[in-house]
């Protein structure tokens, strides 16, 4: 196998590239984590994610390969910086996968309860992740131009409505 350097630019076709074709691992691995999805036919599934929990990437991890993983054990969450020997395995076998950004759509605020006053009602906010935290929660760029969580019920509606951020 052939062995990659960190910050040696990789070729190749699934992982998103910069303007010369490359990438590094560093660059798909800093301020990323590594999150369990699920298991499949003696594969460990994570998604690669930024720090508003967008998926970026998609690996797996072979655990058949006794030799390879021994008795290790695998948690839910990870920085990405310590699955960067599976990140190389997975590019070099073409299983790495770059996922493409998707719309996540707008809502209006309809209310900011009086107690969100970087929010104007009736101003449409694009959604620019959807967030478990114990309760499902929008991440919105607000009118101070900061990126904060807020609950749905500050908002309706979506793309029919006029007004646009």
């Amino acid at each position: 196998m052939k062995k990659i350097v960190g910050s040696v630019p990789l070729k190749t076709q699934n992982i998103a590239q910069d303007k010369e074709g490359e990438m590094s691992i560093i660059e798909i691995v800093k301020n990323k984590w590594a999150v369990y999805t699920h298991y499949r036919n003696g594969k460990l599934f994570y998604d690669i994610v930024n720090e508003f929990g967008e998926v970026l990437y998609k690996l797996n991890i072979n655990i058949d390969d006794k030799e390879d993983i021994g008795g290790a054990t695998f948690e839910k969450r990870y920085k990405a910086i310590a699955f960067m020997r599976y990140i190389r395995m997975n590019i070099e076998d073409g299983s790495f996968i770059t996922v493409a950004p998707k719309e996540l759509g707008s809502v209006t605020c309809a209310t900011n309860m009086g107690i969100s006053k970087d929010l104007t009602v009736g101003k449409v906010y694009d959604i620019i992740a959807i967030e478990d935290c114990a309760g499902l929660l929008y991440r919105i760029v607000n009118d101070e131009g900061e990126s904060h969580r807020y609950s749905p019920r500050f908002f309706v509606g979506g793309e029919n409505d006029q007004t646009r951020v």
